[in-house]
Parts: structure tokens; sequence; C-alpha cells
């Protein structure tokens, strides 16, 4: 009788809403294939250029260079800043990476859309995949960063140790905001072009290129500052490379921005899972 029943059950839905706990479970069952798909999009980012793999080093020092003469040499925003290579350094790589890292995760599901309606997973490993492998690329530019800091002077300290949580703070701050940019661009493909011109705006309005404390000195404007999280992970980097200081807000506001951002930005996603993979 029992056996009947089993038979006589309905079909569970593969599109319906999985909760919470077990759509995380699925995730980690499927760690494998996220670190593999990580590792691919990594190997083909320069295998048509002649450099390859050189690009990966030669790309964030010819950064470097342009944007010191540029706004050091030229533009002279390098008041109130020592060492200002290091500093031009930290803020472009680190802002570059959180910016690659959401706009990834805007394209996440209408690239990946063959593999969207070839496999049963949750939804969520295409914009985590995109973070792993901006993550694992993000090593070449971390090293030229470190290497100017000591060529520059800057001394090694137990400091340094302190860029891993913060990586790791960022990293999860980035996925939040691709989660939402996933969505949003899923549903309104245009959003891409939107977003790629805010972060343009963003990238000159985060301290990227300036000391924010020598530049802005109204005070309201400097608290309102410390909230943006773009400045608040490159400010963190700089605290522990060159010693630069950081107040306590911004610290809040870094690890406020690393718990909220993922969890929301992942909840919000969820949402619509059904709808992914449908043209």
């Amino acid at each position: 009788m029992s056996k009947g029943n089993r038979l006589d059950a309905p079909l569970a839905d593969p599109s319906r809403r999985r909760p919470v706990l077990e759509d995380l479970q699925r995730i980690w069952e499927r760690r494998d294939f996220l670190l593999f798909a990580a590792g691919s999009d990594l190997r083909t980012q320069e295998v048509d250029t002649v450099l390859g793999n050189v690009w990966q080093l030669l790309n964030p020092a010819l950064q470097i260079i342009v944007y010191y003469v540029v706004f050091g040499l030229i533009l002279g925003t390098d008041r109130g800043v020592g060492n200002f290579l290091p500093f031009l350094a930290i803020g472009i790589f680190g802002f570059s990476y959180m910016r690659k890292v959401i706009m990834g995760g805007a394209r996440a599901l209408y690239k990946n859309r063959g593999l969207i309606h070839s496999i049963s997973a949750p939804r969520a490993i295409f914009p985590i995949s995109v973070m792993l492998t901006e993550a694992a690329a993000f090593v070449f530019p971390f090293m030229v960063m470190l290497v100017v800091s000591v060529v520059t002077g800057e001394s090694i300290s137990l400091r340094w140790l302190v860029m891993i949580p913060i990586f790791v703070l960022q990293s999860m701050f980035a996925l939040g905001f691709g989660f939402i940019a996933a969505r949003v661009t899923f549903y309104f493909r245009d959003f891409e072009n939107i977003l790629e011109f805010l972060f343009r705006m963003a990238f000159y309005f985060s301290g990227v290129l300036f000391y924010v404390d020598k530049f802005v000195q109204n005070p309201t404007a400097r608290q309102l500052a410390d909230l943006n999280p773009l400045l608040d992970y490159i400010s963190l980097y700089r605290w522990a490379v060159m010693g630069l200081p950081v107040g306590r807000r911004l610290l809040v506001s870094a690890i406020c921005w690393s718990i909220l951002s993922p969890v929301v930005g992942y909840l919000w996603f969820q949402r619509r899972e059904r709808d992914y993979g449908r043209e």
C-alpha cells in the first residue's frame, strides 16, 4: 500500500522555489563545479592574446603608470599622501576588483543561459562563480600592488596579514551586489550599461585617486563618505599596507556592508529563481 502511495504521489516541481537552507546546501554540493568553472574562466581570459597570462601582470602595472602620470604628476591629486604610487595602486586595484565582480554578476545569467537550461543547480552558482574567478585573477594585481609598495619604501609588517580578512569582507560585499545586478539585468538588459556609467562616476567619488581627508573638509560630507563601501575597503587596504588612519565609523560601515549585502542580495535574487532560464 505504501509503495502504491509513493507511485501515485505527484512529481516534485523542479521549478519550485526551494527553501533557503536547501538552496545553500545544493550550492555547497556543487562546490567542485564552482571551482572548475572559475578556473576555466580564468584560463580563457587572455587565451587569444600574444602574451597570454603575462597581461595579468603587465596590465595592472601599465594602469599604475598611466594614472600616476596623469593624476599624480599632472593634476596633483597626490596632496596629503607621502607615498602616492602604492596609494594609487591600492585604490585602482581595489576598486577594479569590486567593479568586475558586480559587472560580471550582472552578466552571469544571460551569459550562462545555455548552462541554465542544461543543468539542475541553484542559479546563484553563476554570480558566485564570477566572484571566485575575479578573486583568483586578483592575485596578479595584488602582487604588483605589494611589490610597488615595497619598492617605494613601505615596510613589510604583520599588519599586512589583515589584508586577508579585508579581502573576504570586500568579496562578500561585491557578491551581494552581484546578485542584485544579476536579477535586475535579467529583467532589464539595459541596466548593464547604466551600471557601467555608475561605476565610471563612482571611480571619481570613492577616493580611488585622492586622499579623501585632504579634499573633503566638510564634517557632514566626510561622515557620509565613510558610508561609501567602495571607499571603505580601499581605505582599509591603505591602512594595512601604508598605515593611513581609518575611523571606527568606516570600519563598522565596511563590516555591515559585508554582512547585509550578501544576505539581502542573495535572498532578493533567490525570490525569482524560477524565472531565470525562461526566455
